[in-house]
């Protein structure tokens, strides 16, 4: 009788720790608008179910950087934004393509990328701010760089689209943000790399490492399909 009972306790425990100490907040995936998503995504709308198994290859279309805006020309941190801004997809595709290694990622060129068996991703820069670049400790991120990078999920044998995210990642001296609920709800994330990147005042490597961690974002997104 005390074996059973026992056996009963231990079951009773584990499922409770995994409701206890799972993700902050629930990570669905049934059609609608979600913000703070898993607990890390800023925003996500699933708008058609699909199965990542079902599909060959992930294509990831030139981010636009088009409207990204720029810090003034005379500022130290304009080459180092505009050099990021110019090789934007890299980092953002190594971050995407890690988790998949039987799914292989590329770059597409747009509309030529569209073809059945085909996950495309379509995204835009909507921020890349460096921050003060100063090493300095804020307990609410103040001064830390922070990226944003918005786009979809496109089937492309359909044309349909799957999900919709938008997403943000902020570097600083004494922790990292991943952006919850919106660009001032920020949850600490901390980061040995960023950390020390931003530290060493490196702009160009840290805001590629924000683009390269928001790729990491969207790949934990589709692993839950």
């Amino acid at each position: 009788m005390r074996i059973w009972f026992r056996l009963a306790l231990s079951l009773t425990l584990l499922m409770l720790s995994g409701s206890a100490f799972g993700y902050s907040k629930p990570s669905p995936t049934t059609p609608g608008k979600y913000t703070n998503w898993g607990g890390r995504i800023e925003k996500l709308e699933i708008v058609a179910p699909f199965r990542l198994a079902d599909y060959q290859r992930i294509v990831v279309e030139p981010l636009d950087t088009s409207a990204t805006p720029l810090p003034k020309e005379n500022a130290k941190t304009y080459p180092p934004v505009k050099a990021v801004l110019s090789q934007a997809t890299s980092p953002f595709l190594a971050g995407l393509s890690g988790p998949f290694p039987k799914t292989p990622a590329s770059i597409g060129e747009p509309g030529k990328s569209a073809i059945p068996g085909t996950l495309l991703v379509r995204g835009q820069v909507v921020e890349m701010d460096p921050g003060f670049g100063a090493p300095r400790y804020s307990p609410d991120g103040a001064g830390a760089t922070h990226t944003v990078i918005s786009g979809e999920v496109v089937d492309g044998g359909t044309g349909k689209t799957l999900l919709r995210f938008r997403q943000e990642r902020r570097s600083g001296s004494s922790r990292d943000m991943v952006v919850s609920g919106g660009a001032r709800g920020g949850v600490p994330d901390f980061h040995p790399v960023s950390r020390r990147l931003f530290a060493e005042g490196d702009y160009e490597k840290t805001l590629s490492f924000d683009v390269r961690q928001i790729g990491e974002d969207l790949a934990d997104v589709l692993r839950s399909f």
